[in-house]
């Protein structure tokens, strides 16, 4: 274990006061935990006080758990922070955490006057915003010290235990017609995928003409105007140096992410997520996929669509929406607030675990 040790300017020279804590460094995928202090804007890693007689560990499960209703499985302690200011010394021990289980959010009366609240951010991000230290050494002094060590405390796990968060991933977005980065599915997808450790590209879409439902010429020509923009938009992305490449595909996206991940030699590093998809999408030759569609959905012949039998044929699991249109939804905000929300944790499931091998028939309800 590694001690670290950072100077306060009004370090007395003598410390004569000991203040212990514990702190959980706690992995979601790609993202960490954090407590977030909503009314305030302050960040932090979770942990606190070391109470009289308690062990460290322990110390770390209660704090962790306090702050934020995650209950961990802490590892031995992995770093010490020494910070001395005026005549303190301020002991922060850090631990990886591993998620085991929820309880209930015992917050003190301080934190909840400050809103705080548990969120999992990606590593750029949590860099982002601890690597602001010094901004605050005029306005705040103890926001200061606290993202100083916090952003030294993560500088130093970056170097091995946390390399595999910095593994270049990249997520491709491509809309439908009409259905832009900001509508719910693709939205939520970004954020997923965000939480994740996934950089993004965003496609854009313009000129399409006049939708007709069931019209094979008017979707061939859409289909050849999103084709050729998406490649226009990938110009210069560099795929050869990522790892985990992701598409996410809507409606007409779908048919260009399709063909762009069979054109490429890198397809079997490439995974998609087909919301409404077509079946010109299915002319194509792509790897893992997982596939979510509609029976009331008018592009794909409602009942009598063929996705979930090309779904079928290719071994593709299929999460069918029994009542749902080209967007997924049947008109009932209740409903669609909750198949959205069924739709996410599918989609979270394919994305960090790669559970689309075995094919499925599955209804969302």
């Amino acid at each position: 274990m590694k001690t670290v040790e950072i100077i306060g300017e009004n370090y007395f020279g003598k410390w004569t006061h000991v203040r212990s804590a514990c702190r959980g460094v706690v992995l979601k995928g790609a993202s960490i935990l954090l407590s977030y202090e909503t009314r305030t804007g302050q960040w932090m890693l979770p942990g606190g006080g070391l109470e009289p007689g308690e062990d460290e560990k322990n110390c770390c499960i209660r704090e962790v758990s306090e702050e934020t209703g995650f209950l961990i499985r802490p590892s031995d302690c992995v770093l010490e922070i020494d910070e001395y200011y005026e005549d303190t010394k301020y002991v922060s021990c850090y631990f990886f955490g591993e998620i085991v289980g929820k309880t209930e959010a015992c917050l003190t009366e301080r934190e909840k006057e400050v809103g705080m609240e548990p969120r999992f951010l990606p590593l750029p991000e949590i860099e982002e915003i601890f690597s602001q230290h010094a901004s605050f050494a005029q306005a705040d002094e103890m926001r200061r010290g606290m993202y100083l060590r916090e952003f030294t405390a993560l500088h130093e796990l970056l170097g091995d235990d946390l390399s595999f968060l910095r593994k270049k991933k990249l997520a491709v977005f491509f809309p439908g017609v009409g259905y832009t980065k900001d509508k719910p599915l693709l939205y939520y997808s970004r954020k997923l995928a965000a939480m994740y450790g996934y950089q993004e590209v965003v496609l854009e879409y313009s000129g399409f003409p006049e939708k007709r439902p069931g019209d094979p010429d008017r979707m061939k020509q859409m289909f050849q105007i999103a084709y050729e923009q998406s490649l226009e938009g990938l110009k210069g992305v560099d795929f050869s140096s990522v790892e985990d490449i992701l598409f996410v595909g809507k409606s007409i996206g779908t048919i260009a992410a399709a063909k762009i991940a069979s054109d490429s030699s890198l397809k079997d590093r490439i995974r998609l997520v087909l919301y409404t998809p077509l079946e010109r999408t299915f002319l194509y030759s792509f790897g893992k996929a997982v596939v979510f569609t509609g029976m009331d959905d008018p592009w794909v012949g409602r009942k009598g669509s063929r996705i979930p039998a090309l779904c079928s044929e290719r071994g593709i699991p299929c999460h069918i929406i029994p009542e749902g249109n080209h967007s997924l939804e049947c008109g009932d905000i209740d409903r669609d607030i909750g198949t959205l929300r069924e739709i996410l944790r599918k989609a979270e499931l394919f994305i960090k675990t790669f559970s689309a091998d075995e094919p499925h028939m599955e209804g969302v309800r």
